[in-house]
């Protein structure tokens, strides 16, 4: 009795810690956790493969806009004839004819704007890769700023990699041209996988790139003003277009004040032979209309131009200190000419003189330069201008100094770092091969 009470009362029992039932519930509860866990990263893993796989797969570009000619290769090689709203594919082809123009727009929304004589193929176009060759001719490149893709254009072994929203190239044989319009683009130049030059273009930059130069000359860069580049009808076209995407104007976004009231449009025509112009801007600014000062009265301008029967361009320019404006008008007027008498019917009627083909300039001096504009007349020059600057009257080629304008569409030019005092005359004349066409008429301009 005395035995069996001492041994219940000393008997010594395991905690539960230390038993087998506790050891086989730790591995029970340690393989559920891993199960949950595997379960969680398998089912990770699978939607990042999709969501790879989606962002990898090639997506379609869409032709939005064209004027003129726009062509696209076949798998044969062979270019032929498209219109709007054509879908465009990784490995697609696509060039404007000349005058033509054509907006493509990404998957993204980012807008890809041809110039006339422009080739691109599309590299690559996924949501995380725009991948674009320009071939020749120029092209507007604007970024849409929610895109996550990294956006690059390739000419050879030049690369420009979009660190902003907007930038200009033109691509003219091993001649690779730049414009930062708004953010910065990254320039690299590369043989292979060899990096043989790199740099970054800050916006307000212009750069142009030749590989074939020694390293310090291979990009070079300098600075560009807003209003110059609004001489040229290319960027002023794009102005326009990136205001109604109501997008970030970089560069432009500080320009010269410049609404016109009347008329609204500025594609249009009229049978009217008279264009009344009505607008606004700054109460300082100088107003011309095809080089013909218009009054400015505290902010509010108006005048009126004679139309020629048929098409017009008409330039209307805000200049203020050192910042300009610039809108262009194209009105065609309808007006009929006025009958002429009847001529007995035994007299023989005589043959209609042929069309007069005529060039007619005007300019004026601003900001230390001498800005020229002219119009060309029941005529396009093929092979461009020539712009023509003398000391004396009478103006032929070569003058004393002389631009060589090759596009047919140039209506512009500026002349600048003059001797201040001296008076200078132009013309502007058809380029036939370093020899004068078709002559304007000549101006006399006093440099300041």
């Amino acid at each position: 009795m005395f035995n069996q009470q001492t041994k219940s009362n000393y008997y010594y029992k395991k905690p539960f810690y230390k038993s087998k039932k506790f050891y086989f519930l730790l591995v029970l509860l340690f393989s559920f956790f891993y199960f949950v866990n595997w379960s969680i990263n398998r089912a990770e893993e699978k939607q990042n493969l999709l969501s790879s796989t989606t962002q990898n797969q090639n997506l379609q570009a869409m032709i939005i806009s064209q004027s003129g000619e726009l062509e696209i290769k076949t798998m044969a090689g062979q270019w032929q004839k498209l219109s709007d709203n054509y879908e465009l594919t990784q490995g697609s082809s696509l060039r404007t004819g000349e005058n033509s123009r054509a907006t493509v727009e990404l998957p993204d929304k980012s807008q890809i704007r041809l110039n006339q004589n422009a080739e691109i193929t599309f590299n690559s176009i996924t949501e995380t890769d725009i991948n674009i060759a320009q071939n020749s001719g120029e092209i507007y490149h604007r970024i849409n700023t929610t895109s996550s893709a990294i956006y690059q254009v390739k000419n050879d072994n030049v690369e420009i990699t979009a660190l902003g929203t907007a930038f200009d190239i033109l691509v003219s044989g091993q001649l690779t041209d730049i414009y930062a319009i708004e953010g910065n683009v990254k320039l690299k130049i590369s043989d292979d996988n060899l990096i043989i030059n790199l740099k970054t273009l800050e916006e307000n930059n212009f750069a142009r790139v030749n590989p074939q130069l020694k390293f310090e000359e291979m990009i070079k860069i300098q600075k560009i003003m807003a209003n110059e580049l609004l001489n040229k009808e290319w960027f002023l076209q794009n102005l326009e277009m990136d205001k109604k995407l109501n997008v970030d104007l970089g560069i432009f976004g500080d320009i010269l004040k410049l609404t016109l009231t009347e008329p609204k449009a500025t594609n249009w025509q009229t049978d009217l032979d008279v264009l009344k112009i009505k607008g606004e801007t700054t109460p300082t600014a100088k107003i011309y209309a095809m080089g013909t000062e218009l009054k400015n009265d505290g902010g509010q301008f108006s005048g009126e131009l004679l139309l020629k029967i048929g098409d017009n361009k008409i330039e209307i320019v805000a200049e203020d200190n050192d910042k300009i404006n610039k809108i262009v008008l194209n009105v065609k007027c309808t007006k009929t000419e006025t009958a002429k008498e009847e001529k007995p019917s035994n007299e023989i009627n005589e043959e209609a003189p042929p069309t007069q083909k005529s060039l007619t300039i005007s300019g004026h001096y601003f900001n230390q330069k001498i800005n020229l504009n002219w119009q060309a007349d029941n005529f396009k020059s093929t092979s461009g201008y020539l712009t023509i600057l003398s000391e004396a009257p009478n103006v032929d080629f070569p003058g004393g100094d002389h631009h060589l304008l090759l596009s047919p569409n140039e209506n512009s030019d500026v002349f600048q770092n003059l001797r201040s005092g001296q008076t200078y005359y132009f013309i502007v004349c058809e380029n036939l091969q370093n020899s004068c066409g078709i002559k304007s008429n000549e101006i006399s301009i006093k440099f300041e």
